[in-house]
């Protein structure tokens, strides 16, 4: 037992978060410079526009830390009490920052037009009716916060099935949601990459795929009695191979297997990966990585504006990589501002009123990130 924070899994996300980056900057680019070598090379192509999968790594990072921090809800039973509070938790994670943002898109870029849209999107409930989010990077929340509905009946039923079968089948059956999701798509045909699905219940449904393997590897990882899978050479492997699939368009069910195995290897943060993951800078990355995840759209909408400004001043914005590295910056510094000035100081208030509420009622609970749990 470590009694430490998971400082890995806060590292990963922000790592996960660029990748996110990456991939809708490359769309945006790959449609204006069909010409450029970064277009033509396919291996760079598949790599760049792989980067839809990294979503699948936050579900499943998301089910590995909610299975560890629910413990204490839902352990002993499944009552209503512990299920609104756990809800509770889940609002004041992903919601106050969503909304900022939404509401920010819905006046400077959508200008108050599209005011039914605007309304349906506060619900986080749009891919239900088969509407659009007003960023389309939006429906991964969307469809977290179904999934967030009936994770405690699962996690009960994880908790009341202690034999090692359950946790095979977890892995089998989020393995068969995710293949059933890829080639039963009304998209399957006319897509390269077999999970670049983000509408309708598909959508949902490889969200649900993707924590069913989440759950599985916080099952293994908590009764693993094998040390190999902590060992530098496994973490390395598995990392290298996480990096080679996403050179293949239809390797998304391997790279899956590889996130559950990676989460596995570097959540005791004692190996080569793990410590990498760990370190100051990357681990800052995972800080600001939910505020980077909903702001870099924005950016990403507005870049050729910025492309046009910065050419017009002339200020020695002239190349495609100079203008990668003002969006990563301008992505990395909003986000900043926006955690330590409105995430941050937001989640401590509605802390502070959620532990008065409950001491009123006779109970404490505390609303915080779930990577910094002790293990």
């Amino acid at each position: 037992m470590i009694n430490k924070e998971i400082r890995s899994l806060t590292g990963i996300r922000g790592v996960a978060s660029l990748y996110v980056c990456l991939y809708h900057f490359y769309q945006w680019f790959a449609n204006n410079n069909k010409d450029s070598l970064f277009v033509k090379n396919e291996y760079f192509f598949v790599f760049a526009s792989h980067g839809y999968i990294a979503v699948d790594l936050f579900f499943m990072l998301s089910a590995f830390v909610l299975t560890l921090s629910s413990a204490q809800f839902f352990d002993y039973k499944l009552k209503f009490s512990n299920y609104k509070v756990f809800m509770q938790r889940r609002f004041i994670r992903i919601y106050p920052s969503y909304f900022f943002i939404v509401v920010i898109t819905y006046i400077f870029i959508y200008q108050y037009n599209h005011t039914i849209l605007f309304l349906c999107s506060l619900t986080l409930l749009n891919i239900l009716i088969g509407a659009p989010y007003m960023l389309a990077n939006h429906w991964s929340l969307g469809v977290e916060w179904i999934t967030y509905i009936v994770f405690p009946a699962f996690y009960k039923l994880s908790v009341l099935i202690k034999h090692n079968w359950w946790t095979y089948m977890l892995i089998f059956y989020g393995m068969l949601t995710l293949f059933i999701v890829g080639i039963a798509s009304p998209d399957y045909k006319s897509f390269n990459y077999l999970l670049n699905i983000s509408s309708g219940y598909y959508g949902i449904l490889r969200c649900f795929g993707c924590y069913l393997l989440g759950m599985a590897a916080f099952k293994v990882f908590k009764n693993l009695k094998t040390a190999i899978f902590y060992k530098n050479i496994f973490s390395i492997i598995i990392t290298i191979s996480i990096i080679i699939s996403l050179f293949f368009a239809k390797a998304d069910l391997v790279t899956e297997l590889l996130f559950m195995l990676l989460l596995i290897s570097i959540a005791r943060d004692n190996n080569l990966v793990a410590k990498i993951l760990s370190s100051k800078i990357i681990y800052f990355l995972g800080v600001i990585s939910y505020p980077l995840y909903l702001i870099h759209f924005v950016i990403c909408l507005n870049i050729w504006k910025i492309y046009s400004f910065f050419k017009t001043e002339k200020i020695g914005i002239h190349s495609n990589l100079s203008l990668f590295f003002l969006y990563i910056t301008l992505c990395i510094l909003l986000s900043t501002v926006f955690t330590y000035c409105i995430e941050l100081p937001v989640i401590k208030y509605l802390n502070i009123v959620s532990k008065k509420k409950d001491k009123k009622f006779g109970k404490e609970t505390m609303i915080l990130d779930e990577s910094k749990l002790k293990i």
